[in-house]
């Protein structure tokens, strides 16, 4: 699993899920609502790296991760 990273987009190797970067600096992410920060879209696709290899709903690192987005 590998991010991959440009000024105004994050992909994965690992899903379709992707961040862009809006005009306003904010950062958008499919499948997800709301606007995040570079560090919240970042976390965003980590979080979809680890559903997509896997991990349950409960794991703690996804429950952490859940928990660092809805602050």
């Amino acid at each position: 699993m590998a991010l991959r990273f440009t000024d105004t987009r994050i992909t994965s190797d690992a899903t379709p899920v992707v961040a862009g970067k809006q005009p306003d600096g904010q950062w958008v992410v499919t499948g997800r609502s709301g606007f995040l920060t570079y560090n919240g879209a970042i976390t965003a696709l980590t979080l979809a790296e680890e559903l997509a290899d896997g991990a349950s709903a409960d794991d703690p690192l996804i429950r952490d991760l859940e928990d660092e987005l809805a602050r």
